[in-house]
């Protein structure tokens, strides 16, 4: 595993350099569901257009340091998981 730098948002706001850690894991969690009509506005679609909703959790070994909120429309975007049999 390689060392990720990590932009916190005091750091952003003071200036500062980023830190370093160590990302061990990252945990996804996918639903699917259908858009109401704020997310249909901002993604430029219609009410009720299918959606994939992705949240990501980045962690070291000690705790989660970063979660992202992702929604995708579901006509448009494929997941691909390359998965170890072991």
């Amino acid at each position: 595993m390689g060392t990720t730098p990590i932009l916190s948002a005091c750091s952003q706001r003071s200036g500062r350099e980023a830190g370093t850690v160590h990302l061990v894991r990252f945990h996804e969690t996918v639903r699917i569901g259908r858009a109401d009509p704020d997310e249909a506005a901002a993604l430029d679609t219609t009410t009720g257009a299918p959606l994939l909703r992705l949240i990501r959790l980045a962690s070291t070994a000690e705790h989660i340091v970063e979660v992202n909120e992702i929604t995708m429309l579901g006509d448009r975007y494929e997941l691909y998981y390359d998965l170890p049999a072991t």
